[in-house]
């Protein structure tokens, strides 16, 4: 019947039949350990298995515990032991049983029992054992002082060993007391904020906080808190961490860092100090301005992450001189030509220097860098080297024009007589003509040679130059596969300037767009008023030498552009990129605007194109007429002296004066000319006009015979002329006594109009 009852159990029962020696089990209890009732073994011997099953330690304590029962000392069989599954795994068991059935004599006959497995609670138990233990080691020997209290009363009620030495107290001090009897905040506030912290969170993490220990010392600490549950009662864990000395330290050193800091923010030149593994330590004021980084965006960061410098000509990628310094362990300064890249992209030219730190054994800790922005010492240098070039090539070029252009005056002088001397339609008149226009573009080349040199110096008068910046580029874009489009504002200031001259830049900067687009395209021309200060930082060359009022003319080409190597040298004498170019398009272009005082400037991508910025210094004035051009050539009478050391000049121009009906006395120099003049004054023979040289190598030029002149006859009407000349006689004449200028070489319908103009003027 009992065999019935256990085989239909749902439980893990076994029932043991004392007197017969034998026992049964459940089919759950079978399945427990992995049998049934079928396995030979089991079938052999159950109660044999039984006892194989238990654990070789734990068989003394089941057999005590059956004994007992079976003594009757006990009520019931209860032990946990661990049991022998099928596959040699074992099992913790909770084994029950009770004597079901005695005899008369009270000797026990039949005893029922179940088994659990209890492996995950006797798991968990244990781990939680280890866990305790692992706390209570953790708790104890920590480093960071420890309280655990509960939360209710504040009571301790444990503490570890870090957390009584530093507070000066013994264990039993400070267990089964409160927070309120120790009095260890310094002020409430700091409790108060622990606690609702604690509260309202459940944990509070980094609250510096000022304690008090036993001796009444205060110290500062850092508390992290949590609320935790031990023995069903809620409590308080308490670390903390003290922060005395380092707090000491750190005040000690944000004094040497704000003294450090106000020096470095006097200082006028960048400075970075790094690490010996070259990241950024510290970075002042004006190295945050000259990179462009931050001193938060900065510190901690490679060196050569913010501190980008290159070669200046090749561009490339100067090496580390954190490294170069540690490496060397001296003082290093930077080559020449070093730029620095800014974090927006911009460059400056930079003198830089670099030492390193040393400790007080004399070990490398560290590398300073100092640094200065020298960009506009080096602009200045740039443009002092390229006015000495021009003006070396300027001598140059002026004797060479002067001698030039006496030559060119004789022949083209001649040139114009003997035209006048034939008809338009003779063979020979064309002949002449070609020859006259070579010699014109001579002429202009002498003009451009002039630009360099000191005594070419602008004619200037107030002028419009919207009809110039049309006719010059459509001149120059005649018969080409480029056309300009323009857009200039209708009330461009009048400028100040020699129109001959800027028709010259307006001609090389067209030209220079236009060999600029091979294949066709359109040059943009614009003009327009600006008022320049000097906080515009306008980046033109030269500088900006004072604020005003200036016309701000832009050409701009969508051509190849210039290469990043080659824009700082465009402007040189005789620098050019292109196979059949001179080297001087640029360069005059250069010189006719500095000498305006105005301003040059470009910006360039290569493959993009180039656009050219000049400024022209607006006219005080209103912009003269432009003279109506005279048709042939209009004779006079009367007497002119002409005064020059060129004999071949002195015949050629006494022949167009005397073709256009004056009479001509000629000197070779100022002093015969102030002997010619003064007889004729005693003889009371009028002279019309006097063309003087300026320049009489040995002898009185223009600029001294005039004051003469003028001294003998202030109504005197000279005209300066000169191929050449150191002295700005020629753009300000007036200023110098004369009534007019011609410029040599020149043509006998010139000289006949300035000797009419001179002569009606006077009048």
């Amino acid at each position: 019947m009992w065999q019935f009852a256990l085989e239909g159990s749902g439980d893990s029962v076994w029932e043991w039949d004392i007197r017969a020696g034998k026992i049964h089990f459940s089919d759950h209890l079978l399945e427990l350990y992995g049998y049934n009732e079928n396995d030979s073994v089991y079938a052999e011997d159950p109660l044999k298995i039984w006892r194989q099953m238990l654990h070789p330690d734990d068989r003394k304590i089941v057999y005590d515990a059956f004994m007992q029962h079976l003594k009757g000392e006990t009520p019931y069989y209860k032990t946990e032991h661990r049991k022998c599954c099928k596959n040699g795994e074992y099992k913790w068991i909770l084994d029950r049983g009770k004597i079901i059935q005695r005899d008369e004599n009270g000797k026990p006959l039949r005893m029922i029992g179940t088994n659990s497995d209890i492996s995950e609670r006797k798991r968990a138990e244990e781990s939680l054992m280890l866990s305790e233990e692992k706390f209570n080691k953790a708790f104890h020997s920590s480093p960071v002082a420890m309280t655990i209290n509960f939360l209710e009363n504040g009571e301790y009620i444990d503490v570890n060993d870090t957390m009584l030495e530093l507070g000066g107290y013994t264990r039993d001090e400070f267990l089964h007391r409160t927070v309120f009897d120790l009095k260890i905040f310094r002020n409430s506030e700091d409790r108060k904020r622990l606690m609702r912290g604690i509260l309202r969170d459940g944990s509070v993490r980094n609250l510096e906080c000022d304690f008090r220990a036993k001796s009444g010392e205060f110290r500062t600490g850092l508390i992290s808190a949590d609320i935790v549950t031990i023995g069903g009662r809620k409590c308080v864990i308490t670390s903390g961490i003290d922060m005395s000395e380092r707090k000491r330290a750190e005040a000690k050193i944000a004094e040497e860092k704000e003294r450090l800091s106000v020096t470095l923010r006097s200082i006028g030149d960048g400075v970075i100090t790094t690490d010996m593994h070259g990241r950024i330590a510290l970075i002042n004021r004006v190295a945050e301005q000259l990179t462009g980084w931050s001193s938060d965006e900065a510190v901690g960061r490679p060196v050569e992450d913010v501190f980008v410098i290159i070669h200046e000509k090749t561009r490339e990628r100067r090496p580390n001189p954190v490294t170069m310094i540690i490496d060397g362990g001296d003082v290093v300064e930077m080559s020449n030509h070093t730029i620095l890249v800014a974090r927006d992209g911009a460059e400056r030219f930079i003198a830089d220097n670099g030492a390193p730190i040393m400790d007080r054994k004399s070990n490398v800790i560290g590398v300073v860098l100092v640094f200065r922005d020298i960009t506009e010492k080096s602009r200045m240098e740039e443009e002092l080297r390229r006015a000495q070039k021009l003006e070396s090539i300027g001598v140059l070029a002026g004797g060479i024009a002067h001698d030039f252009n006496n030559i060119l005056m004789g022949m083209l002088g001649n040139i114009s007589l003997a035209k006048m001397a034939m008809q338009q339609n003779e063979e020979e008149y064309s002949l002449l003509t070609d020859a006259e226009t070579a010699g014109l573009r001579a002429k202009d080349l002498t003009q451009q040679l002039l630009t360099f040199s000191r005594g070419g110096a602008p004619v200037r008068r107030a002028a419009s130059i919207q009809s110039l910046l049309r006719d010059t580029a459509n001149f120059v874009l005649r018969g080409s596969n480029v056309r300009c489009s323009f857009a200039i504002s209708d009330d461009l200031w009048p400028v100040n300037v020699d129109e001959g001259q800027i028709s010259q830049v307006i001609h090389n900067l067209v030209l220079n767009a236009d060999q600029a687009m091979p294949e066709g395209g359109v040059i943009e021309i614009s003009a327009e008023n600006v008022t320049v200060s000097q906080a515009a930082g306008l980046s033109v060359r030269p500088a900006f030498p004072e604020s005003g009022n200036y016309v701000h003319i832009s050409i701009r080409d969508r051509g190849v552009g210039i290469h990043v190597d080659n824009i700082h040298k465009i402007f040189d004498p005789y620098f050019t990129t292109r196979a059949k170019g001179s080297g001087l398009g640029l360069s005059i272009v250069y010189s006719i605007v500095q000498k305006h005082e105005g301003h040059i400037d470009l910006e360039s991508t290569e493959g993009k194109g180039t656009t050219f910025h000049v400024y022209l210094p607006a006219a005080d004035t209103v912009a003269a007429e432009s003279a109506s051009p005279r048709n042939g050539v209009k004779g006079g009478k009367g007497l002119v002296v002409i005064m020059d050391d060129d004999d071949a000049i002195l015949k050629s121009v006494t022949a167009m004066l005397k073709y256009l009906g004056y009479s001509v006395i000629t000197a070779h120099d100022g002093k015969e000319l102030i002997e010619i003049y003064t007889d004729m004054k005693k003889h009371a023979c009028p002279v019309e006009a006097v063309i003087m040289d300026l320049t009489i190598p040995g002898g009185m030029g223009g600029s001294e015979a005039i004051i003469k002149l003028r001294a003998l006859d202030p109504a005197v009407r000279a005209i300066v002329s000169s191929g050449y000349s150191n002295d700005p006689v020629l753009a300000n004449y007036r200023q110098y006594g004369f009534c007019g200028v011609i410029t040599k070489p020149y043509r006998i319908e010139e000289l006949s109009a300035v000797i009419l103009d001179v002569i009606q003027a006077v009048e």
